[in-house]
């Protein structure tokens, strides 16, 4: 959202009392797969959740003196700026918001100002504990790639931007989900957009934005206020790092 919390609070404080739609890119909450993921957490399919694993890796940052802006302390912050962020929002939208954080590692790899690679043990509002993973100096991947698994008493899910893998010590007839292991992919649980913009989850961003503008909702899934709570997790793992 910001690089400095107390902005955030200014803005947030500023778009309640105006009234004004707000929206921040965080752009997670709107990847068919995650949402589907969430339902089935919020329904309780695994039952109850004891651990989650929430990371993300990518080739941003791979060599010294990169030159890159996003390495840079005023400007995008380094890694639990740029890529953490969303991997802490992605966890505070399907689980809880953050609570508190311990056992955090800011490593420096190749950057000089910022770190690289971002460890952390995240504990959340609803008593759910789990980790943070995040290294944006991995060249064994392509691109962004981001993944959460949760751990339940009754099964467990897998789920990034690609697919959703559900495993269930017994069937879940309502869901149409077998015993064992399911998978449903990106096309299954994507959202129709009436236009394209880079990705399916960008269009439906910005179309949710608008309709949220159409009927005036403020309370809109990546407003101002939820974004705000990530901001303030994300200062938590920097003064403990």
């Amino acid at each position: 959202f910001v690089l400095n919390v107390d902005d955030g609070v200014e803005l947030t404080k500023l778009a309640n009392e105006k009234g004004l739609i707000s929206q921040v890119g965080f752009h997670n909450r709107y990847v068919g797969t995650f949402n589907k993921a969430r339902q089935l957490l919020n329904e309780s399919v695994i039952g109850d959740i004891y651990h989650f694993h929430a990371k993300s890796n990518g080739p941003v940052i791979v060599r010294e003196k990169a030159g890159n802006w996003r390495a840079e302390v005023s400007e995008g912050g380094g890694c639990l700026f740029d890529y953490a962020s969303h991997v802490v929002n992605l966890v505070e939208y399907l689980l809880s918001k953050v609570k508190d954080v311990d056992g955090v590692m800011l490593k420096k790899i190749f950057s000089k100002e910022v770190e690289d690679a971002v460890y952390s043990n995240l504990y959340l509002d609803n008593g759910i504990s789990g980790n943070l993973t995040v290294n944006w100096s991995d060249e064994t991947y392509r691109k962004m790639s981001t993944e959460i698994v949760v751990l339940g008493k009754k099964g467990k899910i897998i789920c990034d931007a690609q697919e959703l893998k559900i495993f269930l010590k017994s069937s879940n007839p309502k869901n149409n989900l077998a015993k064992g292991w399911n998978t449903l992919y990106i096309t299954d649980t994507t959202n129709e957009v009436d236009f394209y913009l880079r990705g399916e989850e960008y269009s439906y961003q910005i179309a949710d934005f608008i309709d949220s503008i159409l009927s005036n909702n403020l309370d809109g899934r990546n407003n101002f206020q939820n974004s705000l709570s990530t901001d303030i997790a994300i200062k938590k793992i920097r003064d403990n790092g």
